[in-house]
């Protein structure tokens, strides 16, 4: 599957925005977005990500014994990764299990007893997009901190060419590279006086900072 077929997905339930002023994460702003509550919206075209995903790692799926999704993005994602690679093994091979990493402080855990499951077995790591690449570090750091051995970490897309030398990892699978442009604030969208997106991003969190302050002052 071509990277403009998953393109064209997005744009068409509205996941892929670039007609605004939005706040990553990081606090670093841009003019384009992508809403992965869109895609978690419309299972089908989240079932689609998920089995291209999957296939990647169709000749692999013995050598991976568990599915691990981070944060909300990545959860849904991954447990839906876990399912179709599990088509993949035969009837003799052991279930791909899923398990989730999420936020701890200012970083991950493996809560709930999925410390256990990763213990001593082969993890793939999945995420929604890599951005930067903190999070994911933070990520497989968590899943090594219990025992697991990461042997790939796959995503729908990355934002920022970021490699797997950059993470520290064997191999990164994504299915879209996507060069984002972002600034750090005041940026230029700051100076047009384009009010933040507050819908979607972190932008309703930077207003919220700011108290009785204006987008545009953003």
């Amino acid at each position: 599957m071509t990277e403009s077929v998953i393109l064209r997905g997005l744009e068409n339930v509205g996941a892929l925005r670039t007609d605004g002023h939005f706040v990553f994460p990081s606090g670093r702003h841009s003019d384009t977005f992508v809403d992965m509550d869109r895609v978690h919206a419309f299972p089908l075209l989240m079932n689609t990500v998920a089995n291209e995903l999957a296939s990647r790692f169709a000749r692999d799926a013995g050598n991976i014994q568990v599915v691990v999704g981070v944060d909300r993005g990545g959860i849904t994602l991954g447990h839906n990764v876990a399912r179709l690679l599990n088509r993949f093994g035969g009837d003799e091979d052991p279930q791909i299990m899923a398990g989730m990493a999420e936020k701890d402080g200012s970083g991950f855990a493996l809560l709930h007893g999925y410390d256990k499951d990763v213990a001593g077995r082969k993890v793939l790591v999945v995420v929604d997009i890599v951005m930067s690449g903190d999070s994911v570090r933070s990520a497989v750091t968590a899943v090594k901190a219990c025992g697991g051995n990461v042997v790939a970490v796959a995503a729908m897309a990355n934002r920022e060419g970021t490699t797997a030398d950059q993470l520290g990892i064997p191999r990164l699978e994504c299915l879209l590279n996507l060069k984002l442009h972002s600034w750090d604030p005041p940026c230029k969208l700051c100076t047009q006086r384009v009010p933040l997106n507050t819908d979607i991003g972190h932008g309703r969190r930077v207003m919220s900072s700011l108290g009785a302050g204006t987008e545009e002052s953003a």
